[in-house]
């Protein structure tokens, strides 16, 4: 049996709640949810951080949040009762998904909105 928990107004669950509902949006089998994922993104992000990634995007051509053009198969988010919480999603078929990209999102302490995210040094 699996079991997955979390922890009311911790940032840790906020941001695993918002990346689970974000890849299921996108990764819809009936095609994208793209209205949902946009009000995701309206609730969790930061206005000024949401520009930035929309700027990023564009420069881009792949969604900011999930640094990707497609959809991760796998997705972790780990932390503690930290600001910057790592974010590693897994790319690929098959049991042993073979790419991986690290993340480190920033939440504003306050209201746990996401104010920024790039890449894990390193990686």
């Amino acid at each position: 049996m699996r079991s997955i928990s979390g922890r009311t107004g911790n940032p840790v669950t906020r941001l695993a709640d918002f990346y689970g509902a974000y890849v299921d949006a996108k990764g819809d089998t009936e095609g994208p949810d793209t209205r949902s994922a946009k009000a995701l993104r309206a609730h969790c992000l930061t206005p000024a951080f949401a520009e930035r990634l929309a700027a990023w995007e564009r420069k881009n051509h792949v969604d900011g949040v999930l640094r990707a053009e497609n959809v991760p198969v796998q997705w972790k988010v780990n932390g503690r009762y930290s600001r910057e919480i790592l974010v590693t999603h897994s790319f690929g078929g098959g049991e042993s998904p073979t790419v991986k990209t690290n993340l480190v999102a920033k939440l504003d302490p306050v209201h746990r909105d996401v104010t920024d995210m790039r890449a894990k040094s390193g990686h």
